[in-house]
């Protein structure tokens, strides 16, 4: 925790490694050794991962903004668990975000997915936006991220409502 003034406390920022980890992206003993050449070599984490070819150049930039938003978003997080509305990881935002596909396709498949009650991965399909190994990586990617956002929310809320106690004052 990092007090920033009397009663008053920062969320502890979660590292790239406890993100990667927490979000299935490689193993505790992967992070291990890559935090070793990290040491002696002087270069980022994400570098070193790449490197090593643990990590792509997609999820690396991936991750990095989820980390970016929930440094952001830190003081918005709740103990119930609920994310706010920067933090829900939507596949449509995720494949627009990061340049698969434009917002007219996008808009296109969102009113057709709400209108025909079908999955939006099924309607980019079949308007031939994703093919369906894109859709199977994006969808991959997904679940790593909202499993690496879910434990970093949990991480940091507890932390927060933890360290709070030890700054109130009891009457």
């Amino acid at each position: 925790m990092h007090p920033t003034k009397l009663g008053s406390v920062q969320p502890t920022p979660i590292s790239l490694g406890q993100l990667l980890v927490s979000g299935g992206f490689i193993t505790t003993g992967i992070l291990n050794q890559a935090l070793s050449i990290q040491r002696w070599s002087r270069r980022r984490l994400g570098e070193v991962l790449m490197q090593r070819h643990e990590l792509c150049p997609l999820e690396k930039q991936t991750i990095l903004a989820l980390q970016k938003k929930l440094a952001a978003q830190a003081l918005e997080l709740k103990p119930d668990g609920s994310m706010p509305k920067a933090l829900q990881l939507s596949l449509g935002q995720l494949l627009l975000d990061n340049g698969e596909i434009t917002q007219s396709q996008l808009d296109t498949a969102l009113a057709e997915h709400s209108s025909q009650h079908r999955r939006l991965g099924e309607v980019l399909i079949e308007q031939q936006a994703l093919s369906p190994i894109r859709l199977a990586h994006w969808l991959q990617l997904q679940k790593k991220l909202i499993s690496a956002a879910a434990v970093a929310a949990w991480m940091m809320v507890s932390n927060l409502y933890d360290s709070r106690r030890l700054y109130c004052r009891t009457p």
